[in-house]
C-alpha cells in the first residue's frame, strides 16, 4: 500500500506512537526517552504543508516501510531474558557474591532504596564504598566474573540492536491503532523494562587501573539516547525534504 502523507504527517503520527508507546519504558532512561520522541513528533508536525485539493503533493516517503514483526520482538524479548540469565549467572557463580547480592538487597529495604540506587552508589569514598570493596574483591576471586561479564556485554549489545530496529519499524504510521502491533509494543515495552531492572542491579566493574568501567546499565541508558538522536536526525531530514518540495513546487514561474 502506497503511503501518501500530506508534508509528512502520517510519519509524525508514527514518531508520536513511539512517544506514547513503546519507548515510554519505565526507570530513568524512560522519562528522558519519552520527552525526546515526543520532541521528534514535534519536529516532523512542523513539516506539514497545505497543498492545493486538485493538485496533492505525492509522498517522499518510502512506498513500503519497515512494520514491527513477531521475529523482531521475538529476538528483542530472547536477548533480554539472556541478559539476565547470564545476570543471574554472574550473582550465582560464588558465595561471596551471592551473601553481596543479599547485603545489597538489606541495605536497600532498611535504607528506603532501590538495589539500582545502592548499586549506583557503590563507588570508591561513596556512600556504600564498603559494599564497592567487597564487591571488587568477590569479582577478583572468581574465575568465571570474565566469562560472565562477556556474556551480559554480548546479550546486551544484540538487545540493542534489536531496539534500535524496532524503533526505526515503529515510524510506519500504518501500526497505530491497530490491536496487532499494539500488542507488540506492550511486549518491547516489557522486555525493555526486563532489562532495565536486570542491568540497573549489576555494579559497574573495575578496570585494570582500578577505575570503573560504564556499568550496564549506563551503557543501556547511553545506547538508547543514541537511538532517540538517530530518530531526530531522521525527523530533521524529513523535515527539509519536505519544505524544499513544497518550495520547489510552488515557486513563482520565471
Amino acid at each position: 500500500q502506497n503511503l501518501q502523507t500530506k508534508g509528512g504527517a502520517a510519519l509524525a503520527e508514527g514518531v508520536a506512537a513511539i512517544a506514547g508507546g513503546a519507548m515510554t519504558v519505565a526507570g530513568t532512561a524512560g522519562k528522558a526517552v519519552g520527552q525526546a520522541a515526543s520532541h521528534v513528533a514535534g519536529l516532523m508536525r512542523s513539516a506539514e504543508v497545505e497543498t492545493p485539493n486538485e493538485a496533492p503533493a505525492a509522498s517522499v516517503v518510502p512506498a513500503v516501510l519497515p512494520r514491527l514483526s513477531e521475529y523482531r520482538i521475538a529476538q528483542a524479548e530472547k536477548a533480554a531474558a539472556n541478559f539476565g540469565q547470564e545476570a543471574d549467572a554472574f550473582w550465582n557463580s560464588s558465595t561471596k557474591l551471592v551473601a553481596l547480592r543479599a547485603e545489597m538487597e538489606r541495605v536497600a529495604r532498611e535504607r528506603g532504596l532501590s538495589v539500582q540506587d545502592v548499586s549506583e552508589k557503590m563507588k570508591p569514598g561513596g556512600d556504600f564504598a564498603e559494599l564497592r570493596e567487597k564487591f571488587n574483591d568477590a569479582v577478583a576471586e572468581n574465575p568465571d566474573v570474565g566469562t560472565r561479564r562477556k556474556a551480559m556485554d554480548k546479550a546486551l549489545d544484540s538487545y540493542v540492536r534489536q531496539y534500535s530496529r524496532a524503533q526505526e519499524e515503529l515510524l510506519n504510521p500504518e501500526q497505530n491503532g491497530n490491536p496487532h502491533y499494539d500488542r507488540y509494543k506492550e511486549r518491547l515495552t516489557r522486555a525493555h523494562e526486563n532489562i532495565e531492572q536486570k542491568a540497573a542491579g549489576v555494579p559497574a566493574f573495575a578496570n585494570d587501573k582500578g577505575e570503573l568501567d560504564a556499568s550496564h546499565f549506563e551503557k543501556l541508558k547511553e545506547a538508547v539516547a543514541k537511538i532517540i538522536e538517530k530518530l531526530k536526525d531522521v525527523a530533521k531530514e524529513f523535515v527539509a525534504i519536505f519544505k524544499g518540495k513544497n518550495e520547489a513546487e510552488h515557486a513563482p514561474e520565471p
